[in-house]
């Protein structure tokens, strides 16, 4: 398969089935917004809810936000 498809499995496999479960049982699943970045091979989410609260995952877990600054 070409890179594209490579391209498309990697959205559905780590993007896509995890934006689905935080919006139907997790961090969003009120509303809210959802940062994604690609750091050290892996990707990491920052999720916003829409009743305030911030959450940052990385793979699944969750990591403390960064000291802004």
């Amino acid at each position: 398969m070409g890179q594209g498809g490579d391209a498309a499995r990697v959205i559905e496999n780590d993007v896509k089935r995890r934006l689905g479960d935080e919006l139907l049982f997790g961090a969003i699943e009120g509303g809210g917004s959802v940062g994604i970045d690609f750091e050290g091979g892996d990707f990491t989410f920052k999720f916003s809810s829409s009743n305030g609260g911030d959450a940052e995952k990385a793979n699944g877990a969750a990591v403390e936000p960064s000291p802004a600054g």
